[in-house]
């Protein structure tokens, strides 16, 4: 039992790991994306 809640725990660690890796590839990381300037 103890080892099924320790795989489900990894299971979720991943998850979460892949999808902040995933939001850093769409969007940048650390502010690294530039503003969009509006010229006139």
């Amino acid at each position: 039992m103890a080892t099924g809640i320790i795989i489900a725990l990894l299971i979720a660690i991943c998850i979460t790991a892949i999808k902040s890796y995933l939001k850093k590839l769409a969007h940048g990381c650390c502010g690294a994306g530039g503003d969009d300037e509006k010229t006139v």
